[in-house]
């Protein structure tokens, strides 16, 4: 979820009574003046003794205006002066939790995954007891506290709040559908990073049927889906389809050039392109991406990782080894900054970098980080989950390249072993397994046990002699 993703979830904050003061109706495009505006109100206010429930509401909206324009000091600074508001009352209170939300998205779309936990824990303690959970704006604070769950790999914890959120919308608490969708959308994410692909795919399809038959739902919140969506049936080598999502995703967000959701469908078409051989092309995309995100985001943010791990992929391919270790190392330092130098994520960038080197024959280099890439996986994920599949593939082919011939038949076992079963569909690492088996029986003599292998795709269940 990038940055603008965090401001359009603040649309969607229901609070006790709207704040509506003719002072600021149609200045919204005019920024200088509507600040201007908020400031000088809120000085009346303190000249005049206003009360708590006359100044929260503009403080808050204040808060909003400076995080839609990038004034972050300023945006953190109205909300502080909120949250040290005296409480004890219940409607001051329900203020008070709109303030710990909107932070927590800001923290979020910054990247502090920790402090917005801190903040959406706080404001859903507060909603929970004041409104009760089944209660609309009591769920999309569940639904950032499972978010952000889940970008610290506390998938068990995410699951089982933004499952709960769901329970409780589907008993009607949220005729809108909005908070439906975007639960939705948050269990396919979890489910995707755990590696469920096939339940992955049916939230996002749940979600997808649902903004189809709700034309009243941001644009963008779908286009956002649309990408999640097609990245997903990408890796599960349904590329025409994802690209016929992608399409459409980019066609809905035509008229927001220089938006962070039109870079997600950017990194996802040049991936396409890459896929399709077309670097040059790719190549170009994503480094308008990369300085699109560090624009927007800033130079610390784990989005740009993503974006420049993803440009440092395409280097690799293009044979630019320097700019891939140079853009690669700046990610992992990114990452590790950011989240943590024991956050799974890092996996990803610890495999990109980890690869340049194989292809570069600095086994030892490679080994060490394919090592900690497993290692992360298994610390966050366990020791079957399917992401490990293509980490151990690409350390047997380490193992192999170094004649450790039973270090390599171990890996490749263990890879095959964790992938799909019958009636499923064969991933790349289920073939990759079985080609680095057939390679390995070659290099042993063993050239019957090799053709076995080469044959194996077409056949379940797998026979190994």
């Amino acid at each position: 979820m990038t940055f603008q993703d965090s401001l359009r979830r603040l649309g969607r904050l229901q609070h006790p009574s709207r704040h509506s003061d003719n002072a600021f109706d149609g200045i919204g495009d005019r920024p200088i003046e509507a600040e201007r505006a908020y400031r000088e109100r809120i000085a009346e206010m303190d000249r005049n003794g206003g009360s708590e429930l006359e100044l929260l509401p503009i403080l808050h909206d204040l808060a909003k205006f400076y995080i839609r324009e990038g004034k972050i000091k300023e945006a953190e600074s109205a909300l502080n002066r909120g949250l040290a508001s005296p409480g004890g009352d219940a409607s001051v209170e329900i203020w008070r939790a709109a303030f710990l939300q909107t932070f927590g998205d800001l923290q979020f779309g910054h990247g502090d995954y920790v402090g917005a936990e801190a903040r959406y824990r706080a404001a859903f303690a507060i909603k929970a007891s004041l409104l009760g959970e089944a209660n609309a704006d009591t769920v999309n604070t569940m639904n950032g506290l499972g978010v952000a769950l889940m970008e610290q790999a506390k998938y068990a914890e995410a699951g089982d709040i933004l499952t709960k959120g769901l329970a409780i919308l589907e008993k009607g608490v949220d005729p809108a559908a909005s908070m439906s969708f975007s639960i939705l959308v948050s269990l396919g994410n979890l489910a995707s990073k755990q590696g469920d692909r096939r339940e992955a795919e049916a939230y996002y399809r749940r979600s997808l049927r649902l903004a189809e038959s709700n034309p009243g739902l941001d644009p963008g919140d779908l286009a956002l889906l649309l990408d999640n969506l097609s990245a997903l049936l990408m890796e599960m080598g349904r590329g025409r389809e994802a690209e016929e999502l992608l399409r459409r995703s980019l066609k809905i967000q035509a008229t927001k050039a220089g938006d962070l959701t039109s870079a997600t469908a950017k990194s996802h078409l040049a991936g396409l392109l890459a896929s399709e051989g077309r670097l040059t092309e790719a190549e170009a995309i994503m480094r308008d991406v990369v300085a699109l995100n560090e624009m927007v985001l800033g130079p610390r943010h784990p989005t740009l990782a993503i974006t420049l791990n993803n440009l440092g992929r395409i280097y690799a391919r293009e044979g630019k080894d320097a700019d891939a270790e140079e853009t690669l190392h700046r990610a992992i330092s990114i990452k590790e900054h950011s989240l943590g130098r024991n956050h799974p994520s890092l996996a990803a960038n610890l495999e990109a970098l980890a690869t340049v080197y194989l292809r570069q024959a600095k086994y030892a280099l490679a080994e060490a980080l394919y090592i900690r890439a497993v290692r992360l996986v298994e610390q966050s994920l366990g020791d079957e989950h399917p992401q490990l599949a293509p980490l151990l593939i690409n350390l047997a082919g380490v193992y192999l390249e170094t004649d450790r011939l039973n270090s390599a038949e171990h890996a490749y076992q263990r890879a095959l072993s964790l992938s799909s079963g019958p009636g499923e569909e064969l991933y790349d690492t289920e073939e990759d397994a079985l080609y680095g088996l057939a390679l390995l029986s070659e290099k042993q003599g063993r050239l019957p046990r090799a053709e076995g292998f080469i044959a194996e795709p077409w056949t379940w269940p797998r026979t190994t002699v």
